[in-house]
């Protein structure tokens, strides 16, 4: 907001009703609680005008992000607070891979374009389940990337269903969260205390923690107003993001997996007994991971040689201790010591996210591949099974752990395409 809405000295509901973006009118206001208003024009040339939403209003009362897009459609989304011991409130989370956010997608525009038929009506139930706030479907960074590779219309309907059913959920970018575990494990073996900075939640409204970016949500004042801006941006960026007409241009295949090839193939043109291999592998993804042991030293205020009694024996173990690091670890081993493992460069992004939904939601659904590997990973580290390649099982396991849909809504789920202006 402009320089006079921001000097009030509290930021309460008591003072300010509604916040808002008008982007047609090129201007920005506030509504005040004793119904007074204010408001400052938007330069022509900024940036904030270039979007596929024609207004933002942030409600002050309900704590929402409600965004409308010029094609007329309204998304909620919550909004961000730094005092809210309990956001989730108890809901299950349900982290889901691109190929079923299709899906979803694909049922609510037009069931009749979903290949797998057996999978329509367990998506509308999912649906409904998240219309219901029954369940939170948080995004994260790769979704909403490879949401960039669709054009026009489709993208527009995809992006539209994901934002109207993650409503401002995300989940924290995976390498964030490795830095974390690393910290937390390394605090743990030093004997120090785990800074407070490493135990935020995975799942999150946290603004844009999404993406591993500056300025850092955790570093600020929580009663100060950059953190209060970002708070309401954060909603309407993610949906911008989504909902952006021009696709993201594809990346070529990351050195990452032809490392990981050669590694495989040198282990299979190897002697080295089964056991030595699993080591190898271990001792592989610890040094692939060096650069957040060295941040996370750096935040202990430790240095390198402070490892130097880390030997290759104990890597398991201390890989084993981190809820995402593990099954990284662990589903990386099984491809590096199967001698017919091809990695291609989308390994990179199913590996990290699902490692790291798997650890940290209580429900997911993979790709077929990642996902037997994930469970796999799961048996060996003694955790319950969480990871389903189907939504019909995924929404299954969800009820019989005691989530049910509304009884008295029928039919099929509402969909954010369909009913906009153009149809009304």
């Amino acid at each position: 907001m402009g320089s006079p809405l921001h000097r009030s000295v509290e930021f309460s509901s008591k003072i300010f009703k509604y916040w808002i973006i008008d982007r047609p009118n090129r201007r920005r206001g506030v509504i005040f609680q004793n119904g007074k208003e204010h408001w400052e024009a938007i330069d022509e040339g900024d940036g904030i005008l270039d979007s596929q939403i024609s207004t933002t209003i942030f409600d002050w009362e309900k704590w929402w992000v409600v965004n409308t897009t010029t094609r007329g459609h309204v998304i909620f989304s919550e909004a961000y607070s730094p005092h809210a011991l309990n956001a989730t409130k108890g809901r299950p989370v349900v982290y889901l891979d691109q190929n079923h956010w299709s899906t979803l997608g694909q049922v609510m525009v037009d069931p009749t374009r979903v290949k797998k038929k057996s999978e329509i009506e367990p998506s509308c139930d999912l649906i409904r389940l998240a219309q219901d706030g029954r369940v939170i479907l948080p995004l994260s960074s790769a979704n909403m990337r490879e949401t960039g590779a669709l054009h026009g219309d489709r993208r527009y309907e995809v992006g539209l269903a994901m934002a109207s059913l993650a409503c401002g959920w995300m989940m924290r970018d995976p390498l964030a969260v490795r830095r974390f575990e690393f910290t937390s494990m390394l605090a743990q073996r030093f004997d120090l205390e785990v800074p407070a900075l490493v135990q935020r939640p995975v799942f999150t409204l946290e603004p844009f923690a999404a993406f591993d970016r500056k300025p850092d949500s955790g570093l600020l004042d929580p009663a100060s107003f950059e953190l209060f801006k970002l708070a309401q941006l954060s909603p309407s960026v993610i949906l911008d993001v989504l909902l952006d007409s021009e696709g993201l241009p594809s990346r070529p295949p990351p050195e990452w997996a032809q490392c990981n090839q050669r590694f495989t193939e040198f282990l299979r043109d190897s002697n080295f007994p089964k056991k030595e291999k699993k080591f190898r592998s271990y001792a592989y993804t610890w040094t692939d991971c060096a650069d957040s042991i060295q941040k996370a030293l750096l935040l202990l205020g430790r240095r390198s040689g402070d490892l130097s009694s880390i030997e290759v024996a104990d890597l398991p173990k201390l890989l084993g201790s981190m809820k995402m690091l593990g099954l990284y670890a662990q589903v990386t081993m099984r491809r590096h010591t199967n001698k017919d493992t091809k990695w291609v460069g989308n390994d990179l992004t199913d590996l990290v996210y699902l490692s790291c939904a798997a650890a940290y939601a209580d429900f997911v659904a993979a790709e077929k591949r990642t996902a037997e590997d994930l469970r796999q990973a799961h048996q060996v580290l003694g955790n319950k099974n969480n990871i389903f390649s189907t939504i019909g099982a995924l929404v299954k396991a969800v009820h019989e752990s005691g989530v049910q849909t509304k009884t008295d809504r029928m039919g099929a789920p509402e969909s954010p395409v369909k009913g906009g202006p153009e149809e009304t």
